[in-house]
């Protein structure tokens, strides 16, 4: 019997980036239960999970368990908190269990608290608890709702939630799924000055002007209107709050006329910004800005956002009306109509309203779709057609939307119906649908198919049915489905629910929560309610389900609703189910799932068992000995550290030394780094210039910033320690003074090498052990001890002296002349007892480079006859490769450039005269190569090259002439003319001298000059370094440097002629500089420009001088002088500038090879510095930055 085992260690193994990672998809409350105190590392490593833990939709006594072990240990940490009021108040009554009294105890530090899911009367339960809570000032309250007659009035309990935590709550908030609360005439005398922002539902406008009456120092009010309101009444006490600053208002349901407006402009005056969202019939002076302008520019508004809805308007002029708002206000306007031209809508730029309630003709407006789409959360749309394809065009507008509603009222197909592809909605996750027309199953599989996070669906009866008969469409809502809502709009018999219920089961088996909404009370659905539980083994993860609206049986609540269920289905008889019966809705709610499933499908009890459990019976098919009293295969593992540390929690607490037993709190950050842009505009476009999700993606990824999980005491793992240890043992080793050792009986090469000694001419001293071998130690010993003297007398030798005394004296003397490196001659742990090896990773790092800036500052022919074209480029002989673009530029005199008639258009780039080269691999054998070109003209190269040779005065005008023509004619085209070639080294060659180099062969050609430009090594430090010396030269010559670019040109220059080196004989790989080692010392010390003349080029022999020929040439220059063939040469002047850029520095007025302008661009005028694109002769593997 083969048994296949799993490594419990094996999710501890993952780095804590993976669990991080892995947590995201996990809920707070799974996080907490499952991975706190497991052992000390994944405790930490959701330590930041403790600051906001979600309270819902757990099973009973895993909730229970939170609450007894784990909410006391961590209170202290949590920042927001959010209760779930799950089974009518079943979690917050257990929760008011443990923490009735001791809120302020366990939650000292909570901010925020959300509550969600309650009704009044456990609200109203609930909130006593919340005082003396000194941090906490927020307060939310999400889906608040009633369900029975005689709760608690709405406005006893908004007074309730005022008066939470002794009146210090600064800021409450009702999302848009609370009731709407109304205010009284008596609660108008009381006063809350502590609340500072309120976001509220409200029935009618005078419950508005009550409420402002009690907030006088109300600074954010975000209040929403959904029910008609009375006149208003003229009784009420309307002063104005002065610290309001910001107000919005959303009433789409209520008709709102201009002076209702107006009335609560007056009682905020010094508002800043405002958000209109409201309708109206035709209230001309809410459609037309002039009126609303008019009393608007007393105020000094910041931000103006306005929204309007009129219904039963007919043939409107939209032009004049938008003219009207753009007349008064700074920002755009625009007027939509519907199709049908029964509704009208009227808004500002930029559109912000996220809860958006349209017809679907004036939401397929494309302008309109356009502007609101963006912003948008939860999109309901009515008069919708069953071809839900025609809706496709809104929302892929809706890129952040989170839920959708759709009212099917239609059931022809539109006219205009196109098909439109979404793309992807990452966002949505609530698809509601309960009008009684059924879906097209084609267009609400494109809906799924483009959202792959929708999991929840609110469907009626009528939809849900078509779909169960298609597999695909079966498939792909079994594996995302976990929360349903089914609607049963008309009367159904028991035996189609059963029927319904048998196919959910079996297509939706990952299905968590089951609802269903009658709307006729009367059916009965006990048969239901039976059925599910019989279906339960198939649900392996349903936790609740319930039906609302229905009337049980007398006889079934007589005898007890759990009872009845135990009687008349298989669920068992324990604490695995919880069941609720009020307000027409039944509720059960299922706890140990996998026991329920077991018993309902008769599986015995021990198959569920973990391995281990099932010992004997594995043991009784195994072939081994009866009698075996240890297993070989068997192994030992060392104590578990942060076990032991988790068993002894107690007693490490009351140890003085804790701190050296657990970790510190702050080892680990996460750290952002923000990304850095060398480019004045990013080169890269931005996520919305797209519109291929997948391109965005990829984009994002070099968009994005970086982050970076620091751990700041990672230095001191066994990855880097155990290095240092090993450095810090050799090098106490060698402070460690020889030992010598006396040796009784000398060996016959211990003998000859006395007699050696004896006979040599130089005398040294030997002991008389050695030339008296067969003289034994002892009596060497006994000898010594007859010549010495006595000791002195010890007088307090025998006295008594207190034990406490001796222990501090030898403490004393243990303290001195103590060797610090007592364990260094230890053998240093082996590799393959190391716990950790990897060493910890370091934050992306741009690729540092050597950058060499060429300047071309003079460049003529004697005599000038025609204009000329310089190209630079890079190459690596020792690679055979080009390692650089090509760099243009143009030195001709004005006079010379008027010569070609037919030039083109010059843009500002092609005006640079300096180029900056990077080199990643910098080497000797690198060189610069200049090509020479001019305009095409007849004759051999010889006849071209001839006036430039022989010097001729007399003829230079016929040359000049004949220059003139070939210009007219051709100057379009170029051919080549000379070339030459300038050895990195012949650059650097100043600071070879300096820093003491051998020389080598020059590939100058004669009469060339080097000249630098700076004091003579003044700056220098003359140092003799060794081989790890200049390799630290090299690395200072790689770090960022404080310098700037900008060279102190007013110091004293020297300039010095250096003759140029002819060719020695001597080998290449013979000289110094040859190493690699001391050419980065050379580069080290190159910190100032250097000045090069050439005043002579080589005559190009060939009409085309390839890569080969250049490497041939290059191969030839470094033969020796008799051997070397170098072309002939052209008389010129051409004078360059060297420079370094060194890492760290800037260049103004620079454009990379993308020609992208680079930080700093401070001058227009200027003319630029091209940093050329480099082919590295090597594979460079760089982060993407």
């Amino acid at each position: 019997m083969s048994i296949t085992t799993f490594s419990q260690r094996q999710f501890e193994s993952f780095p804590d980036e993976i669990l991080l990672l892995i947590c995201r998809y996990l809920s707070s409350t799974e996080i907490i239960y499952s991975l706190n105190n497991l052992n000390y590392r994944l405790t930490q490593t959701i330590s930041d999970y403790y600051r906001r833990v979600v309270l819902g939709q757990v099973p009973f006594q895993r909730f229970n368990f939170i609450c007894r072990s784990i909410l006391p240990e961590i209170g202290s940490h949590i920042r927001v908190l959010v209760i779930s009021n799950d089974w009518k108040g079943v979690l917050s009554n257990v929760f008011l269990q443990y923490f009735s009294d001791r809120m302020s105890v366990t939650f000292p530090n909570v901010e925020r608290i959300v509550l969600t899911t309650f009704v009044i009367d456990s609200l109203m339960t609930f909130l006593p608890s919340l005082r003396d809570l000194l941090s906490f000032s927020q307060l939310k309250i999400s889906s608040l709702y009633e369900i029975s007659v005689g709760s608690t009035s709405r406005d006893v309990l908004l007074r309730t939630i005022f008066d939470t935590n002794n009146c210090r709550l600064k800021s409450i908030t009702f999302d848009d799924d609370c009731l709407d609360f109304t205010y009284e005439n008596h609660l108008v005398d009381l006063i809350y000055p502590n609340l500072t922002k309120l976001v509220i539902q409200l029935a009618n406008l005078n419950d508005l002007h009550k409420l402002l009456s009690c907030l006088s120092q109300l600074e954010d009010l975000d209040v929403e209107i959904n029910n008609e309101g009375t006149e208003l009444d003229e009784n009420l006490s309307l002063n104005s709050v002065f610290t309001l600053k910001y107000f919005c208002l959303r009433s789409l349901l209520y008709s709102w006329t201009f002076d209702e407006l107006i009335s609560i402009f007056k009682r905020i005056p010094n508002v800043e910004q405002l958000k209109i969202q409201i309708g109206t019939n035709n209230d001309v002076n809410l459609i037309h800005g002039k009126e609303l302008s008019t009393y608007l520019s007393n105020f000094s508004l910041k931000n103006f956002s306005y929204f309007l809805q009129i219904v039963d308007v007919y043939l409107a002029n939209t032009t004049k009306i938008v003219s009207t708002w753009k007349n008064q206000f700074p920002q755009d306007f625009f007027c939509i109509q519907s199709e049908d031209e029964e509704s009208l809508m009227i808004y500002s730029l930029p559109f912000s309203c996220p809860y958006l309630i349209l017809r679907c003709s004036v939401a397929k407006n494309p302008i309109f779709v356009s502007h609101f789409g963006t912003n948008v959360k939860c999109l309901t749309l009515y008069e919708v057609s069953s071809r839900i394809v025609e809706v496709f065009p809104i929302i892929v507008q809706c890129r952040r939307m989170q839920s959708l509603v759709l009212q099917v009222t239609r059931t022809d197909v539109p006219k205009s119906l196109k098909e439109i592809s979404l793309r992807k909605m990452p966002s949505l996750t609530f698809f509601v649908c309960l009008q009684r027309y059924p879906i097209n199953t084609d267009d609400f599989m494109k809906l799924l198919e483009s959202s792959p996070n929708l999991y929840h669906f609110a469907l009626n009866y009528e939809v849900i049915r078509p779909f169960l008969n298609i597999k695909n469409l079966c498939d792909l809502l079994g594996q995302r489905l976990t929360d349903l809502l089914i609607g049963i709009t008309t009367n159904i018999d028991s035996e189609s629910l059963n029927t319904l219920v048998t196919r959910l089961a079996s297509a939706f088996p990952s299905l968590r929560h089951l609802y269903f909404h009658f709307k006729d009370d009367t059916l009965p659905v006990e048969s239901l309610i039976l059925t599910i539980c019989t279906n339960l083994f198939q649900w392996k993860r349903l936790i609740s389900f319930g039906i609302a609206n229905i009337q049980l049986n007398a006889t079934i609540l007589s005898k007890g609703l759990r009872q009845w269920l135990l009687d008349n289905s298989n669920l068992p008889a324990d604490d695995s189910f919880l069941t609720d019966y009020s307000a027409k809705t039944f509720r059960l709610w299922l706890e140990h799932l996998q026991e329920v499933i077991s018993l309902l499908s008769n599986e015995p009890k021990n198959a569920s068992l973990p391995l281990n459990e099932n010992k004997e019976e594995i043991e009784s098919d195994l072939t081994y000995p009866t009698k075996m009293t240890t297993n070989v295969i068997d192994i030992i593992d060392p104590i578990d550290y942060e076990e032991y540390i988790d068993e002894h929690r107690q007693k490490i607490e009351n140890d003085p030394l804790r701190h050296l037993l657990e970790y510190p709190n702050d080892d680990i950050d996460f750290v952002r780094i923000e990304r850095q842009y060398r480019t004045i505009i990013p080169v890269i476009p931005e996520k919305e210039a797209l519109t291929d999700p997948h391109i965005r993606d990829c984009l994002q990824s070099f968009n994005g910033e970086h982050f970076y999980l620091r751990r700041n005491y990672n230095h001191y793992g066994s990855a880097i320690t155990l290095l240092n240890v090993r450095q810090e043992q050799m090098q106490a080793l060698k402070q460690i003074p020889k030992q010598d050792y006396e040796v009784d009986i000398i060996d016959d090469n211990r003998q000859t090498l006395i007699d050696q000694e004896r006979d040599s001419p130089r005398k040294l001293p030997i002991s008389d052990s050695a030339m008296n071998p067969m003289k034994s130690s002892w009596a060497m010993a006994k000898d010594d001890l007859d010549k010495t003297e006595p000791d002195t007398i010890m007088p307090h030798l025998i006295e008594r002296i207190p034990i406490e005394s001796v222990d501090k004296e030898n403490e004393l003397l243990r303290g001195k002349n103590r060797y610090s490196k007592l364990f260094s001659s230890y053998p240093p742990q082996a590799d393959s007892d190391c716990i950790e090896y990897r060493p910890p990773s370091e934050p992306l790092q741009p690729y540092t480079t050597f950058k060499l800036q060429v300047k071309c500052l003079d460049f003529k022919f004697e005599p000038e006859i025609e204009p000329m074209f310089i190209t630079l480029s890079l190459y690596d002989l020792k690679e055979r490769k080009k390692i650089s673009e090509n760099f243009h530029f143009d030195l001709n005199s004005d006079a010379l450039k008027q010569m070609i008639h037919l030039r083109p258009a010059v843009d500002g780039s092609t005006l640079s005269l300096s180029a900056i080269f990077p080199i990643s691999f910098p080497s000797p054998d690198i060189y610069l190569i200049i090509r020479i070109e001019k305009v095409l003209q007849q004759g051999d190269l010889s006849d071209c090259a001839e006036p430039y040779m022989k010097q001729d005065l007399k003829n230079q005008q016929r040359y000049h002439e004949q220059a003139i023509q070939f210009c007219q004619r051709l100057g379009r085209f170029r051919m080549p003319f000379a070339w030459t070639a300038i050895s990195l080294r012949d650059i650097l060659k100043e600071i070879e001298q300096e820093t003491m180099i051998s020389s080598h062969s020059s590939t100058l050609p004669p009469n060339s000059e080097l000249i630098n430009s700076t004091a003579k090594a003044s700056s220098l430090e003359r140092k003799s370094l060794g081989a790890g010396g200049l390799r630290n030269a090299y690395e200072s010559f790689r770090r960022s440097r404080d310098e700037s670019l900008t060279r102190n040109s007013s110091k004293r220059s020297d300039d010095r002629q250096i003759p140029p080196t002819s060719p020695t004989t001597t080998s290449t790989n013979a000289t110094l500089l040859s190493t690699t080692d001391e050419f980065f010392h050379i580069l080290a010390n190159f910190d100032r420009p250097i000045l090069l003349t050439l005043k002579g080029v080589y005559k190009q022999e060939s009409e085309r001088l390839s890569d080969e020929d250049i490497f041939k040439f290059l191969t030839d220059f470094r033969k020796p002088p008799t051997l070397a063939k170098k072309p002939k040469t052209i008389p010129a002047f051409i004078r360059f500038e060297f420079n370094q850029i060194h890492p760290g520095d800037t260049v103004d007025c620079c454009l990379d090879a993308q020609l992208n302008r680079l930080k700093p661009y401070t001058d227009d005028t200027k003319r630029p510095i091209k940093e050329l694109l480099e082919f590295p002769p090597r594979e460079i593997y760089l982060p993407h930055t």
